[in-house]
């Protein structure tokens, strides 16, 4: 059996012409697919991202988009990035992610104490370890339609970290969204942020 249908599949996003991608929102922005690896899914709804800098790697979801004006990259030590993301629920999601090479692991009090100032928040970060990170989030904002979670990931052993301020809303021209609330919300931001992985040697390598 031939496996041409598998050939065209593994190929490169780049490599491929734009009607053989996916009819998804990420693949058709043609600035949204330079960040995507491959047009398989890697889980539901999202497909492999990987950063301009190099440094990580996570999933993104299908339905998003990152605006090219809204991009923010210095060399490989900085990267900002804003996405938005349309939900099949209707639900409309917005992503800030943020990384920083500077950060240690010795930093982590200090920059978290930082993302509780930005984001206006006296609460306690909830911890969790993940594969080879350290994972730090809790939600910041609950409205009759809307919920906001932060987030901030860095590796157990190595430098860097990625801040994300996620929110989520349905408010999408009126649309009535389905199946929608703190939990669903919540899955989307841990979806991203349990998805990242860090680039960089560990320490003694």
């Amino acid at each position: 059996m031939s496996n041409g249908a598998n050939e065209q599949v593994d190929k490169k996003p780049s490599e491929m012409k734009k009607e053989d991608l996916p009819k998804t929102r990420a693949f058709q922005d043609k600035f949204t697919r330079t960040f995507l690896t491959s047009t398989k899914e890697v889980k539901e709804g999202y497909y492999s991202f990987e950063s301009k800098s190099k440094k990580y790697t996570m999933s993104f979801p299908s339905g998003g988009q990152i605006p090219q004006t809204d991009y923010e990259r210095n060399e490989d030590s900085y990267e900002f990035i804003y996405g938005e993301v349309e939900y099949k629920s209707n639900s409309i999601g917005i992503i800030r992610l943020m990384y920083d090479e500077s950060t240690t692991n010795s930093s982590v009090n200090m920059e978290l104490s930082s993302l509780k100032r930005k984001v206006k928040s006296e609460k306690n970060f909830n911890k969790r370890e993940f594969d080879k990170n350290e994972i730090y989030w809790m939600p910041i904002g609950q409205g009759k339609n809307s919920y906001t979670y932060a987030g901030y990931a860095h590796p157990k052993n190595g430098s860097g970290s990625i801040e994300l301020i996620y929110s989520e809303d349905c408010n999408n021209y009126g649309k009535l969204c389905e199946n929608f609330s703190a939990k669903s919300a919540q899955k989307h931001f841990e979806d991203i942020l349990l998805s990242i992985k860090f680039q960089y040697k560990e320490k003694g390598n």
